[in-house]
Order: C-alpha cells, then structure tokens, then sequence
C-alpha cells in the first residue's frame, strides 16, 4: 500500500484501476478499513489499535482493493455470511459494525469516496431495507430484498409463518422452516407475491364451504392436482400453509363454469359429480379432467347456484366420454363365488369380512362404484386346488348328500371348519376326493 502511494504521489498509477479513480487519501482510508474488516471482522473496536495494527490492515486491504470492487463485494459477503444470529432481525449496522459506521455517520466529515456507495448496494441487494431509511447518505425508495420479518412487518403477517412459507416455496436457502436467521432474504417483489399467497390463503378445512364441496371431492382435487396447497408438499405443519390460495380456488372453479349451460331447471339425468362418478363408476378426477379439456359436452348449472357440486353432468356422456377395460380387474364376489359354488354369505365367511378366519385372500377395489372388494382369479385357483365342497363331491360321485358325508366320516375326512360358521361343507381336497366314490 505505501509503495502505491508513492507511486501516486510521483504521479504514477494503473496498477489498481478501482483506487486510480479517487483521489489518495479516500483510496488509503478506505483500503485500511476493508483491511480491518477482512482481518479482524465487524465488530473490532478500532480504538484499541496500533501502529503495527494498522500497517498490517492496509497489506490486508490493499490485496482487496487493488483488485476492484469484485473482491470487496467479496469481502462484504463473506462477513454477511459469517454472521450466526438466531433472531428474525438483522439490520446492515448489526453486519457491518464500525464499517457502516464509520461511512453512515462520517464524524470527521470527510467524503469516504466510492466505498460507500459499493456497501449501500451490496446491502441493498443482499438485505432486506424499509423504504425511507436513510442509508448511507441517500433514502431508499424501494425494497429490493425481504426477509421474513420485514415481509411480516409490511403484510400483517406471522414471520414464522412467512419463514415457513419463504422456506416451502424454495425463495431462500435455508432448508429449516423452523429458524429465522434474518439473513435468508429473496427477491422482493417475489416476495410479495407470495405474502399476498398468505392473506388468500383459506385452510383445507374450510374450502369445502368456500367451493360448494364435500371434503372428499377437496381431498381428490388436492390429489390430482388441480389445487395445490401453499406448502407445494413440503408437509410443513401450518394451517395457513396447507391451505389453498382463494384467487386460485375461485379461477378453478370459473374454468368448471364455463364448460356449463346454465339452465333454470337441471334435465333429468343430470347429477353432481360425485354421483356421475359413483353411477358411472368412474373416477372424479377424470371426469373434472375431461371437463377442463372440453371433453364433456353435457355440462349443466342451474340458474343461481354455483360452485363444484353446482356442476351437473350427465353419466352416460362420462361412459362414453372415459371408456374403462375392466378385463385386467380381479374377480368380483359374485363370479368367484360362481366358480367355487358356494353363495355370497358364504364367500364373505371364507373371506374374513364377517370376523372369522379367512381361507381366502382379496384385494381392495379402489374404482368409483358399489363394489369393494375382489378376488384374483390366481386367488380362486388355488382354493380350488386345496379344498372342495360337498356339493361338488356330490355332483362327482352322483350319490345322496348322506351317502357322501357317511363315507368322508368312515375316511376321517371332516370339514375344514364348523359347516355352520361359514355356511358350507369345505374339505381339503385329496383326501376327500380320494374317500368318495
């Protein structure tokens, strides 16, 4: 640094373009303050320092500035990054320290040159600053960062709850929606937007009454994605985040409308969606999807209602509209009854839906429609294999029920479980094959 200034005091120069373009004294100043700061950090007293302090302030600074405001901006950053503060504020003098202080207040009265207005946009690009402040030597007109709290302050809001949201919708770095630093800031007017988010917000619990819904049918479009929550599936536990923002909820619901005839008496076969879904045996979402993309024709409101069960579709155009294969679907109760020749009662029993132990498994039938439960064919086969009833025992050996139950006995073939708890004579099937006739 001295030989620089010898340098510029011979009136020579061009080594360090950034000091070249003030004059010596703001260049010296400045390069010792960046050099304690880069040293020693913000909240050194530089009351305390000496001579050897000092020199070894302008070595450090001047490998800063001499490289321009690139590596000053750089020293800046590493300070604000350094700073571990477990509170929702933090203003530029907490970061800066004797730094902002000496360029905000200027006791000495000296025009500090350019490394003020280098600090002033660092801190407005990287800090949330309220509008009005004054802020070394000019007022700030418009927010370009918020953080949390700041965010908070402006709309009303909890800052938890903003931090949370800031976190969820991936504006900050920080990951944990449950520490404000202070430090985590975004870009303002992004910031803003998702504040007006939070105002809109309407909980889950409430969007039923909000959208004219069951909570069902809320659940299936939160599902499908045709509302989406404000925690964009973070599972962050906040009512407000879970909700849905109502500007969403009510453009979803006019994109429904506007499929629709309004019409001032409904025709007969039109119903809700969810009772087209249930007689079609279609899925609701599919049928919302099918509306959305034009392919319902036959979509009615009724003249001064509105909302989601408002809409009225007609069943057979939903068939039509969503044809379903069912060849890949497993067996209902009454065909796999059908096969092994036992009734339905019968067939729950073997089941286990009527609270006994079950000989049989079945899988959950999760279409729209009455039926719940199936059977894989495989399922039906191999209780085949492994057990008979008396009826077919009786078909195969062309005898009296008697007749057959008499030579079982004589065998010591008995039925696999008391005939009368689950409504039919079932025998394993070697041996019983093997003691009739």
């Amino acid at each position: 640094m001295q030989d620089y200034v010898i340098s510029r005091l011979r009136g020579q120069g061009g080594s360090a373009p950034w000091l070249d373009c003030q004059p010596i004294e703001q260049a010296y100043r400045a390069t010792e303050m960046v050099g304690v700061l880069a040293g020693w950090g913000a909240g050194q007293k530089l009351g305390a320092f000496t001579d050897r302090d000092w020199d070894r302030a302008g070595r450090l600074g001047f490998a800063v500035t001499a490289a321009g405001e690139g590596e000053i901006r750089a020293v800046f950053l590493d300070v604000l990054r350094g700073l571990d503060l477990r509170h929702g504020k933090v203003g530029p003098h907490t970061v800066f320290g004797f730094f902002y202080e000496w360029l905000q207040f200027n006791k000495s009265g000296r025009d500090p040159g350019p490394i003020r207005a280098i600090l002033r946009e660092f801190i407005l690009e990287n800090m949330a600053v309220t509008p009005g402040v004054d802020l070394l030597g000019d007022k700030v007109v418009n927010t370009r960062r918020h953080h949390a709290h700041s965010l908070a302050v402006k709309y009303g809001l909890h800052p938890k709850t903003v931090h949370r949201a800031l976190v969820s919708k991936g504006l900050i770095a920080s990951t944990d929606p449950e520490r404000m630093t202070g430090m985590d800031t975004c870009d303002a007017q992004d910031a803003e937007e998702l504040a007006g988010e939070l105002q809109r917000a309407i909980p889950v619990a409430k969007l039923p009454a909000r959208m004219n819904a069951t909570r069902p049918q809320v659940d299936i479009l939160l599902r499908e994605g045709f509302l989406r929550p404000m925690d964009n599936g973070h599972r962050v536990f906040t009512q407000v985040l879970r909700g849905v923002d109502a500007r969403d909820a009510d453009r979803f619901l006019a994109r429904l409308a506007s499929s629709a005839v309004v019409v001032p008496q409904a025709t007969a076969e039109f119903v809700p969606i969810p009772t087209a879904a249930q007689e079609a045996k279609r899925y609701s979402g599919d049928i919302v999807r099918a509306m959305l993309e034009g392919g319902l024709s036959r979509v009615e409101m009724v003249d001064g209602t509105a909302g989601y069960l408002a809409l009225l579709v007609d069943p057979s155009e939903v068939r039509l509209a969503l044809p379903r294969k069912i060849e890949h679907l497993a067996l209902t109760k009454k065909a796999a009854a059908e096969q092994i020749g036992v009734s339905l009662t019968a067939l729950d029993r073997l089941l286990g839906l009527k609270g006994n132990s079950p000989l049989m498994e079945w899988v959950e039938d999760r279409l729209p429609g009455p039926i719940k439960v199936r059977i894989e064919q495989a399922e039906v086969d191999r209780f085949k294999q492994r057990y008979v009833t008396l009826g077919d025992l009786i078909r195969r050996a062309g005898s009296h029920h008697q007749v057959v139950r008499r030579n079982l006995a004589a065998a010591g073939v008995n039925p696999v479980q008391d005939p009368k708890e689950i409504g039919v004579y079932l025998y394993e099937r070697r041996p019983a094959l093997a003691a009739s006739p």
